[in-house]
C-alpha cells in the first residue's frame, strides 16, 4: 500500500497513524471501528492542531487522517476483514477552511521596496531575483 509512495508521505502517515488514530482505534479489530470513532478522530485532531499553536487550524490534517483511516478500511474491505467504510458516514463533518491570500502592496509599500531594493547591500543575484519575483508574480521555490 504504501510501497509507491514518497518518503514525506510515508513519514506524514505514520505521524497521523501515531499522533491522532492510534490513541482512539489502535486496539480495536478493524470490524469494530464505527462512524462516531472517526468523528472523534476527527474532533480531536482539530482540537489538538489548534491547541498546539502550529500552522493551521487543524481541518486539513483531519481531512488528511479521515483518508488515512478510509483508505486503510477500503483495503480491510478488499481482504475481507471488515464490511463497511466508517469514513462514508462523516463525509463533510470538516470542511477545508477558505484560503487567505496575502493582500497586495499599497502604492506607498511599493515604493518603500523598491526604494529598499536600490539600496539593498547583498549580492546581485539575490537582487535580481527580488525583483523577478515583483514583477512575474513567481514563487520563491520558482525562481
Amino acid at each position: 500500500m504504501l510501497a509507491s509512495r514518497s518518503d514525506g508521505y510515508i513519514s506524514k502517515f505514520k505521524k497521523s497513524l501515531e499522533l491522532d488514530i492510534l490513541p482512539v482505534i489502535g486496539e480495536k479489530n478493524v470490524k469494530d471501528i464505527t462512524s462516531a470513532d472517526v468523528l472523534y478522530i476527527i474532533k480531536s485532531t482539530v482540537n489538538r492542531v489548534r491547541t498546539t499553536g502550529k500552522r493551521g487550524t487543524g481541518e486539513v490534517t483531519a481531512m488528511n487522517n479521515q483518508k488515512i483511516i478510509g483508505s486503510v478500511m477500503r483495503y480491510s474491505i478488499a481482504t475481507l476483514r471488515a464490511e463497511n467504510d466508517p469514513t462514508y458516514a462523516v463525509r463533510g463533518a470538516v470542511s477545508r477552511p477558505e484560503i487567505e491570500h496575502a493582500r497586495p502592496l499599497t502604492g506607498v509599500e511599493q515604493k518603500h521596496f523598491r526604494s529598499g531594493l536600490d539600496n539593498f547591500k547583498g549580492s546581485i543575484t539575490v537582487r535580481n531575483a527580488l525583483l523577478t519575483m515583483a514583477y512575474t508574480m513567481l514563487r520563491s521555490i520558482e525562481i
